[in-house]
């Protein structure tokens, strides 16, 4: 897809300027504002500045430091296009979070791209103990589904 310029008009939604959509699409590289950080969509050379957040993402959920596992992930992914990772920056351009989206997986920071893209709702998760988070997404405006059930299947045998 080729970006227009920003005053240009967007021929697939009418009249609406194209300066802050970007489609969730390989090699996409627009980004958007949202609540004083700037998103954009990371791509494989952003891997040293998604390792450390990975990773310590990866200790909140009582896993242990291991930034080579996390760099190991998030390369394989990247280069796989198995999930897209939007990277938000401070006002000073300073990497400080990250949202990874899978196909059926998203979170806050994905909502505009979502719109713009056409998707008729998201769905995240979050551990119970996650309360910073919990509080965010409840102050955005995502509810919680008492409705259902999550289930998981681990595949590595106990103790892997």
């Amino acid at each position: 897809m080729t970006r227009p310029d920003a005053g240009e008009k967007r021929k697939d939604r009418g009249d609406q300027p194209k300066s802050r959509d970007c489609r969730l699409t390989p090699g996409c590289r627009g980004t958007i504002s949202h609540a004083g950080m700037r998103i954009r969509r990371a791509i494989f050379e952003d891997l040293d500045l998604l390792v450390p957040l990975f990773d310590s993402y990866r200790q909140f959920y009582e896993q242990p430091p291991d930034p080579v596992l996390a760099r190991e992930f998030l390369s394989a992914r990247l280069q796989r296009e198995e999930s897209v990772v939007l990277l938000a920056f401070d006002a000073d351009g300073r990497a400080m979070g990250f949202v990874q989206l899978y196909p059926t997986f998203c979170s806050v920071a994905a909502a505009s791209f979502a719109r713009s893209d056409g998707a008729v709702r998201l769905e995240l998760s979050t551990a119970p103990t996650n309360h910073a988070a919990r509080a965010l997404y409840q102050r955005e405006g995502w509810r919680r589904v008492d409705e259902f059930e999550v289930y998981a299947l681990p595949l590595a045998p106990p103790g892997a």
